[in-house]
């Protein structure tokens, strides 16, 4: 008999901009913030990332300035109706997914209480003193510019379905306990292997019945009406470049979502964020949005099938 949830799991690592740090039921630990990724082009040829809610176990007391650049690595799952947003600037539908934290690298952070002018200023007024008292040497520390419009990376673990080898297409409903909801939570994906020097003779398309661990990039959220197999119809377009083989899944499984509940879970869809711009940050940040609730379409197009 098939387990209640299939083995399966989905994380996600890459640089991501972070903003509005906010604590939930204070004295808790546990801090939400929001997220921006960058996914690259659209269809359109037009750059555009996704909003993220991010959620924290802040166990070192770290303080977050209002706007950073991290390394970040965390369990992804869709967000639904009943995750606490904290009192986000964000409509709910606006966030594409939610982000367990594991493991964050801060980069940069900026707090916009002190602006740049009085930053130069303070260095110089501190350079001056340092030359008129030669006991105190001045430590000039130069920070190597850093390119954060790259994709996040993406590792999946699931049971593959759908699957047409012609076109080296499938799907893959992942889903992992998500810490923000104490719930499982799904990511759906609708995947292709692209056409790579790699794959001379033929690609890896999972085969049907048996596990595969898969990782690559995030293209965008696209709509699949009528897709088999699964009740989300609102899924991640995903780049594949590797596939491992894993096991065969107990028989009769079709998919990684339980039947059981794929009927259960309620659902926002994951909204496609257009570039927007903030000051200092790369144009493909997305603008506020007022409010706590919303239901924006997404508008990204379907990837290859």
């Amino acid at each position: 008999m098939p387990p209640k949830v299939f083995p399966s799991s989905a994380m996600m690592s890459g640089f991501v901009f972070v903003s509005n740090p906010r604590q939930l039921n204070k004295p808790s630990k546990v801090w939400v913030l929001d997220g921006e990724i960058y996914l690259g082009l659209d269809d359109k040829g037009e750059e555009h990332g996704l909003t993220l809610l991010l959620r924290y176990f802040n166990k070192e007391g770290y303080h977050f300035g209002e706007i950073g650049l991290y390394v970040l690595r965390g369990v992804i799952g869709q967000m639904r109706s009943h995750y606490d947003l904290g009192g986000s600037e964000f409509n709910r539908s606006d966030y594409s997914f939610v982000v367990d934290v594991q493991e964050m690298i801060p980069l940069h952070q900026t707090d916009f209480a002190t602006s740049d002018a009085d930053s130069v200023n303070s260095n110089t007024d501190n350079a001056d003193s340092a030359e008129s008292d030669p006991k105190e040497p001045v430590a000039v520390i130069t920070l190597p510019a850093i390119n954060a419009s790259v994709p996040p990376y993406f590792t999946l673990c699931g049971l593959p379905f759908n699957q047409i080898d012609a076109k080296a297409t499938f799907d893959m409903d992942p889903q992992q306990y998500n810490q923000l909801g104490r719930d499982h939570s799904c990511f759906p994906v609708s995947c292709w292997i692209a056409d790579s020097p790699r794959y001379k003779d033929s690609k890896p398309n999972p085969f049907p019945g048996k596990y595969a661990q898969i990782s690559g990039h995030l293209k965008g959220v696209a709509e699949y009406p009528g897709i088999k197999g699964s009740a989300y119809q609102t899924r991640f377009k995903m780049d594949v470049d590797n596939v491992t083989f894993l096991g065969y899944a107990p028989k009769g499984s079709t998919s990684s979502t339980p039947a059981s509940s794929l009927t259960s879970q309620s659902q926002t869809p994951a909204a496609k964020r257009p570039a927007g711009s903030q000051a200092g940050t790369p144009s493909w940040l997305s603008k506020k949005k007022k409010g706590n609730d919303g239901n924006a379409a997404p508008s990204s197009s379907p990837g290859p099938r």
